[in-house]
């Protein structure tokens, strides 16, 4: 006489079992499963099963697109709330004062309003792209286009780019490029710098994947002797710059899924980016949060030396010269 399974047993099996199998269990009679001549065969299908989705997830979690599909429909409604919150473009000329003060008290360099840079986030090769992502360092990527503040928080952020395009080129596309060049971010007005007569403009810093501009400075080319002038700047300006890159490195040392290829589609890849560079500056708001998040020398300075560190977008940390000019300050 045959059995059904009690509610008892199906609470200490069910938990054990993949849904598939547990679905045989809870619809079949006990005796019948675990001893009927088809057993062995239907243990042996549901095992393929399971690997098939398996090997699917590890392709990129195509397997019925639900996995694509809760991604997106989880994170796209929170995208422009938090965009609200968490990403503070400077709205006025005082926001934007307030910054370059910034700037000029913790890194010495004057009318600075921000550090601009591009980060390749990796993917799992697109279906059907081609070479559209297919960047400079031989992987397929995302580009993520950044403005960081002194404090290395993200002001303004671009996800989504595909990876064959120059930073330069994908910060020509941008809103925040657009409203630049059309002169309507509310920059401050030009002002005279210590020490001079002349007024100059408040400009962002940049490498050299970036065109010059009247706002956007980056380094003198070439090589240059040690104390001259284009030499100073040079580094001072690297000094500026180092920001972006200290956010970009601190951002890939604590979310995981920004240090190998990401396992999604191209537009549900760029929403977990910018995700995580939301919670960067979530985690950076109050003095506890940021001190678990990145705690004291995960950044640049050592200050009882005359050397410096920082860590870059590699986490690696690089060692670089300090020359006779004054130490930026600490700003908590």
């Amino acid at each position: 006489m045959h059995h059904t399974i009690s509610l008892h047993r199906r609470f200490l099996i069910g938990p054990r079992l993949n849904p598939a199998l547990k679905k045989i269990v809870e619809e079949s009679k006990i005796d019948s499963l675990l001893y009927g001549e088809d057993f062995p065969e239907r243990l042996k299908n549901q095992q393929e099963i399971q690997r098939s989705i398996i090997e699917a997830e590890e392709r990129g979690g195509e397997t019925d697109g639900e996995p694509e599909e809760a991604i997106s429909d989880t994170i796209q409604p929170l995208q422009v709330p938090i965009q609200k919150t968490q990403m503070n473009m400077p709205k006025n000329q005082e926001e934007w004062l307030q910054i370059a003060k910034g700037f000029e008290k913790r890194w010495n360099f004057p009318h600075c309003l921000g550090s601009i840079d591009g980060k390749h986030c990796i993917l799992q090769t697109p279906a059907n792209s081609g070479s559209d992502y297919f960047n400079y360092k031989s992987t397929f990527s995302i580009v993520l286009l950044a403005l960081v503040d002194y404090h290395n928080n993200f002001l303004f952020a671009d996800v989504g780019c595909q990876g064959r395009i120059s930073d330069g080129g994908v910060f020509a596309h941008t809103s925040f490029c657009k409203t630049l060049y059309a002169g309507t971010l509310k920059l401050p007005e030009e002002s005279i710098l210590p020490g001079r007569t002349e007024n100059v403009p408040y400009v962002f810093v940049a490498d050299d994947a970036f065109a010059l501009h009247k706002h956007i400075l980056k380094l003198y080319g070439g090589t240059h002797e040690n104390n001259s002038p284009k030499r100073t700047f040079n580094y001072r300006l690297s000094r500026a710059r180092r920001v972006v890159e200290n956010a970009f490195g601190i951002l890939s040392s604590v979310f995981r899924v920004l240090r190998k290829p990401i396992l999604l589609k191209e537009d549900n890849a760029a929403l977990v980016v910018l995700s995580c560079v939301y919670l960067h500056n979530f985690l950076r708001r109050s003095k506890t949060s940021r001190n678990i998040y990145a705690p004291p020398g995960s950044f640049d300075i050592e200050p009882n030396t005359r050397v410096f560190y920082f860590l870059n977008e590699s986490s690696r940390r690089i060692r670089m010269q300090d020359t006779s000019l004054s130490r930026p300050k600490e700003v908590t």
